[in-house]
């Protein structure tokens, strides 16, 4: 009994000091507002899928977003704000410098913005007046999204081909039912675009389905050629990137997935065709990417994406990865 009465009193002894000992050296915490605010999202240089020199990891990567070296500047033109441009405007401002501001310094400017519509980023001035052909010299990358390019004038286009065509200017294309078959066929624009000509929404037959429209929504297929391409990169591991876009385009409800695409015709030889519409024997070139100095790449598609695309984690997750890829692709570096 006094054997045990012995330990007992050791052990409450020892207790004693070591709580007395974290009592005194224990760094007091600090309230959650005092807290420094985590780190923004970092990702290493880009080296591209087809040269990345880690071997594929086991366990599957999260997709990543590819900080650029300097903010970019984007001016998004439409004739009206909608769901695929708003997504562009909050996945865009994931990536976020020290100070808050963020990566994609983008404006917009739309043929017509109902009061409350969202014009630029947070920290960025709204747009002064309609864009000119002096507004393309602040900038990094000029997305079309959904315009009609009737609503600017032959000059502006051209303004726009020549910066594009010299590395000044990288071009994003997202057209939409109404305004793809005219700005594919801008004649200004022919000399940088990677193909050759867009067809209209018209019945295939007199009285049949129109063309690059569809009862069922037809899911994005990547092209071998476009696995490698830096504009198809949801994570940095090829084998993992594949798997990634398998997941979010085959099965029974993809969530990458259209009902409508343009048709495009005459693809560049030094052009890439990214994805592809799966429409059974002749599958329409729904992202193709530029080849050369000219960086413009056409989205072709994805303004009419499924719903699910909006509201599956894994979709939003891997979106925002690509959709930083594409303007990290399309920002020329300037002369």
């Amino acid at each position: 009994m006094k054997q045990r009465v012995a330990v007992a009193a050791v052990f409450l002894a020892t207790l004693g000091v070591t709580l007395w000992f974290f009592a005194v050296h224990e760094t007091p915490r600090r309230p959650l507002s005092e807290r420094p605010e985590p780190p923004p999202p970092q990702a290493p240089p880009d080296p591209g899928l087809a040269t990345a020199p880690e071997a594929e990891p086991k366990d599957e990567p999260e997709p990543e977003v590819v900080v650029p070296a300097a903010p970019i500047r984007v001016l998004l033109m439409g004739d009206r704000s909608r769901s695929f441009t708003a997504w562009l405007f909050q996945l865009w401002a994931f990536a976020q410098r020290p100070d808050r501001s963020p990566y994609v310094e983008w404006q917009a400017w739309y043929g017509s913005a109902p009061e409350g519509t969202v014009t630029h980023a947070e920290g960025v001035p709204a747009l002064e007046g309609t864009p000119t052909v002096a507004t393309l010299d602040g900038l990094d990358v000029l997305a079309v999204a959904g315009l009609d390019p009737k609503r600017f004038p032959a000059a502006f286009w051209e303004g726009v081909a020549e910066r594009v065509r010299t590395g000044r200017l990288g071009l994003l294309l997202v057209p939409d039912d109404q305004t793809a078959k005219a700005l594919g066929n801008l004649a200004e624009l022919r000399s940088v675009l990677p193909f050759t000509s867009v067809r209209a929404l018209e019945p295939v037959s007199p009285g049949g389905p129109l063309a690059g429209v569809f009862d069922a929504p037809r899911p994005f297929v990547l092209t071998e050629e476009g696995g490698s391409h830096p504009t198809a990169r949801i994570v940095h591991y090829p084998k993992w990137n594949r798997r990634w876009w398998t997941n979010l385009t085959e099965g029974a409800s993809p969530a990458w997935a259209t009902k409508m695409c343009p048709l495009v015709e005459g693809v560049a030889k030094d052009a890439v065709v990214v994805t592809r519409l799966a429409t059974g024997a002749q599958p329409i070139p729904a992202i193709v990417a530029s080849g050369g100095t000219a960086r413009v790449l056409w989205i072709g598609g994805f303004m009419d994406v499924v719903d699910k695309a909006y509201k599956d984690s894994a979709s939003v997750v891997a979106m925002r990865a690509l959709m930083h890829q594409w303007v990290n692709w399309l920002n020329a570096p300037r002369p």
